[in-house]
């Protein structure tokens, strides 16, 4: 039983320093992809936000164009 103590006491300190080399070896490829997914994410939230608004817009154009808005506008905003 003590041996198998001592083993992984060894193991863990061997897997500790394997695990540090590795991050030492990969760890600024794993930034710039984090760096890179943000970027594409942040740059698909913009598309898609401009996306809703010009179509927000474009309905908006067409009901008032079609003279449908005053249909479709509550009470609440006709008092404004």
């Amino acid at each position: 039983m003590k041996l198998s103590i001592e083993i992984t006491a060894v193991m863990g300190v061997v897997w500790c320093f394997l695990f540090i080399g590795l991050m030492s070896a990969f760890a600024e490829y794993i930034a710039w992809f984090c760096v890179i997914l943000t970027g594409l994410g942040l740059m698909a939230g913009w598309g898609g936000m401009y996306y809703a608004k010009v179509s927000a817009r474009s309905s908006h154009e067409e009901l008032i164009a079609t003279d449908n808005y005053k249909n479709n506008v509550s009470e609440a905003d006709k008092a404004n």
